[in-house]
C-alpha cells in the first residue's frame, strides 16, 4: 500500500524490544486513510505520530448511524472545536446529561455505543467532522446521507445551539439542540 503522506510503500512494522530477561516481539500496524480500521470503520485521519494516546481517527460504519437531538434541555456545556477534542467533549456532555430524564442524545449514544468489541466511540468535534467531510467529498470515503441531512458535532455554539455539518455542500451551521440530526460516532486509536 502507498502512504498518502510520503508516497512510499508502507508495510507492517515489526519492532524488537530488548529487555534484560530476553527479547520481546511486538507488532504495530500502520493504517492508511481510506482503509479499514481495527473496529471495522474507515480511517479518515492520520496525524503522523502517536501523541496523547492516539494517532488515527476512524469513522464508524454507516449501519451505526442514527438520528437524535444534541440535547433537549438547554444546558451550557463548554466544549472545544479542535482536532482531538471530540472525545473529551463527548465525555463532558454525556456526564452533564446523564442525570436528566431526557430521551437519548447524540453524545449519550456515542458514549454508550459498543460496536465490534470497541466502546471508545465519541461524537466528533467541529474540526474533526470537517476533516471527515473533506475526505468524503474529495476521496468518496465512506457512505453518508448528503442531501437534506446534517450531522451533529460535539461542539456547542451556545446554550440552545450546537454545530452541525452538512455533507452535501460542506456547510457548518448552528442548529437548535432539540432538532433531530444524524449522529456518526468516531474513535481515536
Amino acid at each position: 500500500m502507498i502512504d498518502s503522506r510520503t508516497g512510499k510503500y508502507s508495510i507492517l512494522l515489526m519492532v524488537l524490544v530488548f529487555l534484560c530477561s530476553g527479547v520481546v516481539f511486538s507488532q504495530s500496524a500502520e493504517y492508511l486513510v481510506g482503509q479499514p480500521g481495527p473496529s471495522g470503520g474507515l480511517v479518515f485521519y492520520d496525524k503522523g505520530e502517536k501523541t496523547d494516546g492516539w494517532r488515527y481517527l476512524e469513522v464508524s460504519p454507516f449501519s451505526v448511524q442514527v438520528m437524535l437531538p444534541w440535547g433537549v434541555v438547554p444546558l451550557d456545556t463548554p466544549t472545544n472545536s479542535n482536532i482531538g477534542s471530540g472525545k473529551s467533549n463527548t465525555e463532558h456532555i454525556a456526564a452533564m446529561q446523564a442525570n436528566s430524564q431526557e430521551p437519548p442524545t447524540a453524545a449519550g449514544y456515542c458514549a454508550n455505543l459498543v460496536f465490534n468489541g470497541y466502546s471508545d466511540w465519541f461524537l466528533p468535534s467541529k474540526e474533526e467532522l470537517q476533516l471527515l467531510y473533506l475526505q468524503y467529498s474529495t476521496n468518496q470515503l465512506g457512505e453518508f446521507m448528503a442531501l437534506g441531512y446534517g450531522y451533529w458535532t460535539s461542539t456547542q455554539y451556545d446554550q440552545k445551539k450546537a454545530w452541525a455539518q452538512g455533507f452535501y455542500a460542506g456547510v457548518q451551521g448552528r442548529i437548535g439542540k432539540t432538532e433531530l440530526f444524524l449522529v456518526r460516532p468516531i474513535r481515536s486509536f
